[in-house]
């Protein structure tokens, strides 16, 4: 299976997969000439290399968004006024509801494209997904014991967001295939 950077050769190895390093353009070349059976990649690549051409079936398995994040450390945070802080937080939410609005459409044209050249689009099962969770638990256990005490600490964080309606839904826009 060809995988295109280490999370995902990580994710992709402690599930079983035998991996291959590739690159998003070298996914085509690699599955034309039998080098790989398989391969991860965001659906944009599907229509950017003409992946229908060499591959009838994506699973969607939307386990990391592509999206962008903006810091500011906590010092410059500080010094900011009250009335700054929260121009600043209301520009970050404007911000986030245009790129997920953005990632949406992005995702249901590429999908559109992909059925469109006649590629068939499965959803996982919630058995597939509690699949997936249980064979890549090592790699949370392994993440935790490098940050150290503050792995239990982010994960219980993790864990109370997955609670809220903003970290578990889709984004809304967000388009479901189900040409199973």
């Amino acid at each position: 299976m060809g995988a295109p950077n280490d999370q995902i050769r990580d994710l992709l190895r402690v599930c079983g997969a035998t991996l291959v390093p590739v690159s998003p353009a070298s996914i085509n070349a690699q599955l034309r000439s039998g080098a790989i059976d398989a391969a991860a990649a965001d659906i944009t690549n599907v229509a950017e290399h003409e992946l229908w051409r060499v591959a009838d079936t994506i699973i969607n398995l939307p386990h990391a968004p592509s999206l962008f994040t903006v810091v500011i450390n906590e010092q410059a945070w500080q010094a900011l006024a009250p009335a700054e802080q929260q121009i600043l937080s209301e520009a970050a939410d404007d911000a986030q509801a245009v790129m997920w609005a953005r990632f949406a459409t992005i995702r249901a044209d590429a999908f559109a494209a992909a059925v469109q050249k006649g590629m068939r689009i499965v959803e996982p099962s919630a058995d597939d997904i509690a699949q997936w969770r249980a064979c890549s638990a090592a790699l949370l256990e392994a993440y935790m014991v490098r940050v150290g005490q503050a792995g239990p600490k982010l994960f219980e964080a993790y864990g109370k967001l997955r609670t809220e309606r903003c970290c578990r839904d889709a984004p809304s826009g967000e388009a479901h295939f189900g040409n199973r």
